[in-house]
C-alpha cells in the first residue's frame, strides 16, 4: 500500500500505510523506496511527508540510482530542490558512472537540472562523466538545448570535454543538427 500510495501522491494512503506498521524505507520489486517513487512522478507533497516519517534521502536501487536522478531524469525541479533540502548527494553516481544532473539530460530533460542550478551545492561536480565519458554538457549538446548548455557553461563546465569516443558537446550538437545549440 505504502509503494502504490507513493507512486499515486496519495500523502492519506502514505500515512495510513505507516502508521499501520509499514516501514518508510521499505523496497518494491524494483527496488526502488516510496521516495524514489514519489520523486520518479514529482509528487512533492507525497515526498514530504515520507521525508517528515524519516525516509531515507540516500538509498540506492541495485543499480545505484538514488530519489535525486530519479526525479531529475524525469524533470521535476521541485522534487529535486526537495531531497536536495534534504542532504541528497548531488555527486553520488549510479552503476553507470551518472550522477544526477547527467540523467537529467539524455532524454532531453536539460531544465531540471539547469534551472535547479540555484540549489546544486557550490562545488557540485558539473563535469563528471559516464561510463561513456559523457558529461552533462554533452548531453544536453546531444538534445540542443541551448539554454542548459549556456547554464552548465556558467556553472563551469568545461566546454571542450571530450567522451571516450573524442566527442565534444559542440560536435554532438552538431551531429543531431542542433546548430542553435552551437
Amino acid at each position: 500500500m505504502l509503494h502504490a500510495a507513493s507512486t499515486a501522491g496519495d500523502v492519506g494512503k502514505i500515512r495510513l500505510a505507516l502508521k499501520a506498521g509499514a516501514k518508510v524505507d521499505s523496497r518494491d520489486n524494483a527496488q526502488r523506496t516510496a521516495l524514489m517513487n514519489a520523486s520518479v512522478n514529482g509528487h512533492e507533497d507525497a515526498m514530504q511527508a515520507l521525508l517528515e516519517a524519516g525516509a531515507t534521502v540516500n538509498l540506492e536501487t541495485d543499480s545505484k540510482m538514488t530519489a535525486l536522478m530519479c526525479a531529475s531524469e524525469f524533470d521535476h525541479a521541485g522534487a529535486m530542490r526537495i531531497l536536495l533540502e534534504a542532504g541528497a548527494a548531488v555527486d553520488a553516481t549510479d552503476s553507470s558512472g551518472g550522477t544526477a544532473l547527467v540523467h537529467a539530460s539524455p532524454e532531453g530533460h536539460c531544465d531540471a537540472g539547469a534551472q535547479c542550478k540555484c540549489c546544486w551545492p557550490p562545488g557540485a561536480a558539473v563535469d563528471s562523466k559516464d561510463t561513456d565519458g559523457n558529461t552533462a554538457l554533452i548531453w544536453a549538446g546531444k538534445c540542443g538545448n541551448e539554454g542548459a548548455m549556456r547554464r552548465l557553461l556558467e556553472a563551469g563546465a568545461i566546454v571542450d570535454s571530450q567522451n571516450d569516443q573524442g566527442i565534444t558537446a559542440l560536435m554532438r550538437a552538431g551531429e543531431q543538427g542542433q546548430v542553435g545549440a552551437m
